[in-house]
This record gives structure tokens, sequence and C-alpha cells, in this order.
């Protein structure tokens, strides 16, 4: 398993369900009550700037506008990806760092991450390809400028 930078905790994935969010870390399951959108503008600004900040760099080095990853920190590397559209009520977010593989299994895609959890989330494995995609051009770019 991956050791986490700094001793900070990885965090695989962000489950909204409704206005309540499930944040699952690799040590244990966190409850957030505001959701993925406040808990990401929160953890970006622990790393020094804004969700919208982040969105729009996304935005601007991929060249595109739907579903763009998330770089929360240059330092960890941690960059979230949403598995529906910014605007579901239940929607998921993956890092894509955390990510050990992805299969697709009844309509589902199966996350395991690098310390063996799994998770289901209904989404297409068109998306979830092209989401790592992004995330794999976006590392490129990140790697290339540091």
């Amino acid at each position: 398993m991956k050791k986490s930078y700094r001793g900070e905790i990885m965090i695989y994935a962000i489950l909204d369900q409704r206005d309540e969010g499930k944040i699952l870390r690799e040590d244990h399951v966190v409850f957030w009550k505001q959701g993925s959108i406040h808990f990401l503008e929160t953890w970006c600004l622990q790393h020094g700037s804004t969700l919208r900040g982040r969105l729009e760099a996304s935005r601007y080095i991929l060249h595109s506008h739907q579903r763009v990853p998330v770089l929360i920190s240059e330092a960890t590397k941690d960059l979230m990806f949403p598995c529906k559209a910014l605007s579901s009520k239940e929607n998921v977010w993956i890092n894509y760092r955390g990510v050990f593989s992805y299969t697709e299994e009844d309509k589902q895609i199966v996350f395991e991450f690098l310390n063996g959890e799994k998770i289901k989330v209904d989404t297409s494995m068109h998306c979830v390809k092209r989401s790592m995609l992004l995330c794999e051009k976006y590392m490129e770019y990140l790697y290339a400028y540091t």
C-alpha cells in the first residue's frame, strides 16, 4: 500500500447521499453532513485554492468542460474525478491516485482501491475510462512542469 504524503490519510472516495456525504478513507469511513461539494471546497482551501479555481484550471488545461477532475494538491497528487454531473445530488468522487482497478459488474463500475476496499458506482465504463484518461492527461501536464 502506498504511504500517504506527510502522514496525511488518503481519501479514496466521497459519496453523496442526498445532503450528506460519506468519505471513504484508507483507515475508516467518515460521514460529512454538508455533501461532497462542501467537503471538496474545504479540502481545496486547506491546500490554498478554491474548488472553483481548481475546476477552472482543470477545464483550461484539459480543454474540456464535462466531469473534469479536480486537483486537490500538487504535493499529494490527490486528483478527484466525479462519476456524475456536478449538479447531481447523489454524486461519487473518486481519487485517481487511490484506484487500484475498476471493472464492470451488473451495469455498475466496481472500484478497488489500494487498501483492498471496493465500492460499486452507478456510472458507465465509458465515463470512467474518459475520466481516467483526463486524469492521466492532467498528471502528465503536472509532471511536465514540476
